[in-house]
């Protein structure tokens, strides 16, 4: 494995951009099929997503700490991708080592990339694509927001 960081670049450089992500999935134009209500009771189908009660998990005095769910990650993800694009017109990167803001809530999308409510595609591609449209295309060579 490589030791150094520089050395980790060298190797990934190697492997060339992530492909893009897909497109959103339009249910809307596919038909689904009713099934017997015989059958759903044989092998057990939902009407909807079960609780963690439903499948048998008592929780003993837990409580969520992440209200997480891709519909809130894609809130954050806008306002980073909003919020890193101002940076890049300003001149600058990692805008929140550069000015950090304590009071605010974390713009931080590390949850939400863990969890899988975000693709990790489609947060490199936005943030790409904002970077280059900032720049028109062209920046500057020694600019490499990758290892941002």
């Amino acid at each position: 494995p490589p030791l150094t960081y520089t050395h980790f670049c060298h190797v990934t450089s190697g492997l060339g951009e992530p492909s893009r992500p897909y497109d959103d999935l339009d249910l809307s134009i596919v038909n689904f099929i009713d099934i017997d209500e015989d059958v759903m009771q044989e092998f057990k189908f939902y009407p909807q997503v079960p609780t963690p009660e439903v499948l048998g998990y008592i929780k003993e005095g837990e409580h969520k700490i992440y209200g997480g769910g891709e519909t809130k990650a894609l809130k954050f993800f806008n306002q980073r991708v909003q919020f890193e694009k101002e940076a890049f017109l300003d001149g600058s990167f990692l805008p929140n080592r550069r000015d950090p803001d304590i009071l605010k809530p974390p713009k931080s999308l590390s949850p939400d990339l863990k969890f899988g409510c975000l693709s990790v595609k489609r947060f490199y591609w936005a943030i790409m694509d904002a970077f280059l449209q900032v720049h028109e295309g062209n920046p500057a060579p020694s600019y490499a927001i990758v290892s941002q």
